[in-house]
């Protein structure tokens, strides 16, 4: 399990983009948080309770991957719509589903009544879809 950079990338895909700067910054101030924990608290722990401290640590890691495991939310093959869609509400969701509708109608090519399933064919395969 690697927690580095692909947390930003996982950031991202999650937070909608008017949430996206505020969601890394909170991020960013538990990151730095566990980094001063880690360089300053570690120490005194490790010196006043020796190795075992670090079943406290090692308790806490299983905390956070347990948390991960059941909390997070899976991301991937879905695309940033199906990802906005997931944590966006009903309202949002329907609005973009009606868009969407509407522009695939719209880019929809005539096809003659009277062609063939050939001609059809053909008649798809040439425009701009």
């Amino acid at each position: 399990m690697g927690y580095n950079a692909l947390t930003y990338t996982y950031l991202v895909e999650l937070f909608p983009f008017h949430a996206r700067a505020k969601g890394i910054a909170v991020f960013q101030w538990w990151g730095r948080a566990a980094g001063f924990f880690n360089q300053f608290v570690n120490p005194i722990g490790i010196q006043n309770a020796g190795w075992k401290y670090y079943i406290s640590y090692c308790i806490f890691l299983l905390f956070e991957a347990v948390f991960v495991w059941f909390l997070f939310p899976e991301t991937s093959n879905r695309s940033l719509e199906e990802l906005a869609f997931l944590f966006e509400g009903e309202k949002i969701r329907e609005e973009q589903q009606k868009r969407i509708e509407e522009e695939v109608q719209e880019s929809r090519a005539p096809i003659p009544d009277n062609a063939s399933d050939k001609e059809s064919a053909l008649h798809v395969e040439h425009s701009k879809i």
